[in-house]
């Protein structure tokens, strides 16, 4: 009996466990070895080294993907160099990649030019430290909710468009992008630090517009030859060929004192106790309305309010401006927006943001403006942060992926005759209910890279809408072509000058107006 448990009837299961897990894995190691390795999603043929470098257009590549997701599917891969790029050009694959998959897709790429050597990384939009973005996500919430936005910033809004308005009308300003951008920077100045922008050439403006000229040129592929060879990054800056370097390091002295300055202004006040209620001021703030004293907490305020000024203005003033050439092309989508603000408003009083609900075909016009001509086609592009298996393809690590926001604007089957202008294809057979906010909202981005101030770019865009058309009439002039209203295809590059009369719709809107401003 005793024989049972003898030393070898002992260790007979331990042997068997140990061949079996062997066996085991000895299969995984073959099976990996041997298994087909999945491929990058199809695109058109590369060439040794430089692969598709020269068949990416430097103009217009949203078209050329689009294009190409026709041949190839709604997923293609392009490398150039030794970059890998998937474009995503179908709804479908966008929500799959860009929002179900948010948490490996939510990077940006590095640049060295731009992250490490000007010392971008710590503005929101570009960070890699996900972290921080983290952090930066929570103060954004709870300052840009769509209740908080309704709370604090309409007021705002309203008067700076009206303002803006009145200036097209009473000749203060003939070009309405001139008074666009002074009314949008003074939003976003008077929401982050309680500053008024009263003038057209304000010093700010023009400092934060080179700033984002700057941004774009350093985050361009192929612009700095440190992008191919990263070594160069440790040259001293006095030595031959360091150019780059000494740009680099001027741009980030340059940002710095263009991100301290108003911070710090709101910080004085503060300590004086003459601040008025900013984002700034607010999140500086401890639970009984001092000081915070937190170090950290400060920078972390500081580039958050930053990344809003300087980035709170083009998505939306490229909206606008689509606005404005599609009311110039388009006379009668102008007109029945008139038809329902004198139908609903009336003559005697001005639109307002709390009566947006009663003009379902405005709100369809705005959407549309979104569909129609998307800021920043391709969008900005997000980073592989680990290797993905989508739809059997191989979505590597490290490869920069596009939503191409042109080609779902595109799509024929959401919206027929895609090249129309059309606001109604936003609304029920009704003509009056709206078939949901989140139509044209991809030129704020995906996931975890959403633009937080998608709430207040949409009232902003709303309220100048509304108020101009119903003041105004915007015509092209007698003497102008239709030819030469050139929509923007960047953020960046936007036109500073359209050709556009902004013609009064009856005698007492310019008094209106005015009579608006003081109060």
């Amino acid at each position: 009996m005793l024989g049972i448990f003898t030393t070898t009837s002992v260790r007979l299961p331990w042997i068997y466990a140990f061949g079996v897990a062997g066996f085991l894995w000895l299969s995984l190691k073959v099976y990996r070895l041997f298994r087909p390795i999945p491929s990058l999603p199809p695109g058109p043929r590369r060439l040794p080294l430089i692969g598709n470098l020269l068949d990416v257009p430097i103009r217009d590549r949203h078209i050329a993907y689009f294009k190409w997701s026709e041949q190839y599917g709604p997923v293609i891969s392009l490398s150039v160099l030794d970059k890998v790029i998937i474009t995503i050009n179908t709804r479908k694959a966008w929500q799959d990649i860009l929002e179900k998959r948010a948490g490996v897709t939510a990077q940006r790429p590095h640049f060295i030019m731009g992250h490490e050597i000007a010392g971008l990384d710590k503005f929101p939009g570009i960070t890699n430290d996900m972290e921080l973005h983290r952090q930066y996500r929570r103060l954004f919430a709870q300052a840009f909710s769509s209740r908080a936005v309704q709370t604090y910033y309409w007021g705002i809004q309203t008067q700076e468009m009206r303002r803006a308005c009145l200036e097209m009308l009473d000749g203060t300003q003939k070009n309405p992008i001139t008074a666009v951008k002074r009314a949008l920077a003074s939003i976003i100045s008077r929401i982050v630090y309680s500053k008024k922008i009263e003038t057209f050439d304000d010093p700010y403006i023009v400092r934060v517009t080179n700033q984002l000229r700057n941004f774009e040129r350093l985050s361009r592929p192929g612009r700095y030859l440190v992008e191919l060879l990263p070594f160069l990054r440790h040259l001293p800056v006095w030595f031959p060929g360091a150019g780059f370097k000494r740009e680099g390091l001027r741009i980030k002295e340059d940002v710095l004192d263009l991100v301290e300055e108003p911070f710090n202004a709101v910080k004085r006040e503060m300590i004086m106790g003459t601040a008025s209620p900013s984002f700034v001021s607010k999140l500086l703030e401890d639970e009984n309305g001092k000081r915070a004293d937190d170090p950290r907490e400060e920078e972390l305020v500081k580039w958050a309010a930053g990344q809003l000024y300087q980035a709170g203005m083009d998505t939306t003033k490229g909206i606008i401006i689509s606005f404005l050439i599609a009311m110039l092309k388009n006379p009668h989508v102008q007109a029945r927006a008139q038809e329902e603000l004198d139908r609903v408003v009336g003559r005697d009083r001005l639109p307002t943001l709390s009566g947006r609900e009663d003009l379902p075909y405005c709100q369809a016009l705005v959407q549309e403006c979104m569909r129609w001509n998307p800021v920043a086609p391709t969008g900005v592009p997000h980073r592989m942060m680990q290797d993905e298996i989508y739809e059997n393809y191989l979505l590597p690590k490290g490869a920069l992926v596009f939503g191409n926001i042109w080609a779902l604007t595109r799509d024929p089957l959401m919206y027929p005759n895609p090249e129309t202008f059309m606001p109604e294809r936003h609304l029920a057979a009704d003509g009056k209910t709206s078939l949901g906010a989140e139509r044209g909202r991809e030129v704020f981005g995906a996931g975890r890279r959403v633009c937080p101030g998608i709430h207040l770019a949409e009232a902003s865009i709303f309220i100048l809408v509304a108020t101009l058309l119903w003041s105004a009439d915007l015509r092209l002039p007698k003497d102008r072509l239709e030819t030469e209203l050139k929509v923007a295809t960047s953020t960046i590059m936007q036109p500073d000058e359209i050709p556009c009369e902004v013609v009064p719709r009856s005698g007492n809107v310019v008094e209106l107006l005015r009579s608006a401003r003081q109060e």
